[in-house]
C-alpha cells in the first residue's frame, strides 16, 4: 500500500495505491483518489465544527460533520485507525433519532426544489 499526500493548485488530495508483486512485477490492485478537504473544510475544521453544532445544540449538523471527519480523516474508505474508530464510536451516540441507521433511507426537508432540467431553485 502506497498513501501520498499531494498538493495542488485547486486542494489538496490523497492518492492511494493497493499494489502486489508478482515475481519482478508490481501490480495495481486499487487506485484511489480523494480530496483531504470538503469546500476548505479538513478534518480538524469538521471537528470544529461538530464541537460548536453541539453547544449551539444542532444535533443533525453535529452528527454530519462526525461523518465528514471520519472521511476526511481516512485515506482509504476500508481503512480504519484508532481516531476514525473513536469518531465512529461518538457519532453512533450523537445521531439524531429522525436520520436512518445504516443502510436506510429518509427524506430530509430542504429550502431548495429539484426542476424537471435536474437544477435547484
Amino acid at each position: 500500500m502506497v498513501i501520498l499526500d499531494v498538493t495542488s493548485a485547486k486542494s489538496p488530495h490523497t492518492v492511494s495505491w493497493i499494489l502486489q508483486q508478482a515475481g519482478g512485477e508490481w501490480k495495481v490492485g486499487g487506485l484511489y483518489v480523494k480530496a483531504s478537504q470538503i469546500a476548505g473544510t479538513t478534518a480538524t475544521g469538521s471537528s470544529t465544527g461538530r464541537v460548536n453544532s453541539h453547544t449551539k445544540g444542532q444535533a443533525h449538523n453535529a452528527w454530519f460533520y462526525y461523518l465528514e471527519a471520519r472521511s476526511l480523516i481516512s485515506p482509504l474508505p476500508f481503512m480504519s485507525t484508532a481516531i476514525t474508530d473513536k469518531l465512529y464510536d461518538e457519532s453512533q451516540k450523537a445521531q439524531p433519532t429522525d436520520l436512518p441507521a445504516d443502510g436506510e433511507n429518509v427524506d430530509l426537508a430542504a429550502g431548495a426544489r429539484l426542476q424537471a432540467d435536474g437544477a435547484f431553485s
